[in-house]
């Protein structure tokens, strides 16, 4: 039994992936004089999909819009000799300042499978596409999603507290129905060996209003 359990940690040892490596800062070229500085690389192997992140730090003149990028990375895999991954990575969405990134690599799968493999450079990056946009247009941009995830917050909060206020009702009727039921029981209870000519003026009242509540049988 011993035996089996060590040799089970050695064979997970032995097809460990290493841990991710980050490499140096490159600044890609995009169109209409955009400039931004891909940093903090790392390939890190998910189901047997290389999951590409990086930081995107982005001028402060503008944004641009659905960026792609042609990558050169260089891995290597234990002692076997560095290799060339050729992909193309979407950064998504870049707004002026710091951008976080991820992007599964699909084309890439099963890239990373073998024993300890780490990304050891990033060779080149090449901007392929993108939407430029000013610093006015993203502004406007922030402006209008600002006050939509207003809107959404207010319409989450009349609905939270129109729930709150049916819920309030129902138990406010729940409460009124089981008094009625309460009271008309103590009606039945007085006055059900009675004839009608017997009952009092308030008996006769109470007896007709709980049979038309329906509480009086």
């Amino acid at each position: 039994m011993r035996t089996g359990f060590i040799t089970t940690l050695v064979f997970l040892s032995a097809y460990r992936i290493a841990p991710a490596q980050e490499t140096r800062a490159i600044e890609v070229r995009a169109t209409q004089g955009y400039r931004f500085t891909v940093r903090d690389v790392t390939l890190e192997p998910k189901a047997g999909i290389p999951i590409f992140r990086a930081i995107v730090d982005a001028p402060e003149t503008g944004g641009m819009d659905a960026v792609t990028v042609e990558v050169t990375a260089r891995i290597q895999c234990g002692d076997a000799p560095t290799t060339d991954l050729k992909f193309t990575a979407s950064l998504g969405d870049l707004k002026p300042g710091k951008n976080s990134v991820a992007d599964p690599i699909v084309s890439m799968r099963s890239a990373l499978a073998s024993p300890n493999c780490v990304l050891k450079d990033v060779v080149t990056m090449t901007f392929t596409k993108g939407t430029f946009l000013s610093a006015q247009a993203v502004a406007q941009r922030n402006a209008a999603r600002a006050a939509l995830d207003e809107k959404v917050t207010e319409s989450i909060k009349a609905d939270a507290e129109a729930k709150a206020a049916r819920e309030a009702r129902a138990e406010a009727e729940r409460k009124l129905r089981d008094q009625q039921i309460e009271t008309c029981s103590e009606v039945y209870q007085q006055t059900v060996n009675k004839k009608v000519s017997e009952l009092t003026v308030a008996e006769d009242r109470a007896v007709k209003a709980c049979e038309a509540l329906g509480y009086y049988n």
